[in-house]
């Protein structure tokens, strides 16, 4: 993972925006995502799923969100750090 980053699969960004803070925090570990929260940015493995969640998120009123499109492939190939989970 990259550092600091979290994991939210894509199947499951619709159920868990419709739990509560709590259960969401509960499911998830770390709090429920925000439509006011700038510094969120959106990642995955290659660089496709990036865009579905993006359409989710802006469809439930999320607009400061960013996209990282280079995926967590080109981070590992660029010498990001990461850390194991």
């Amino acid at each position: 993972m990259i550092p600091g980053s979290k994991n939210l699969p894509l199947q499951e960004l619709n159920a868990a925006l419709d739990l509560s803070e709590e259960a969401f925090h509960a499911k998830y570990g770390f709090p429920k995502l925000s439509p006011d929260d700038d510094t969120l940015v959106l990642t995955c493995r290659s660089g496709r799923r990036v865009r579905v969640a993006d359409q989710i998120l802006k469809s439930r009123g999320f607009t400061k969100h960013r996209i990282y499109y280079g995926s967590f492939i080109e981070w590992v190939m660029k010498g990001g750090p990461i850390v194991k989970p």
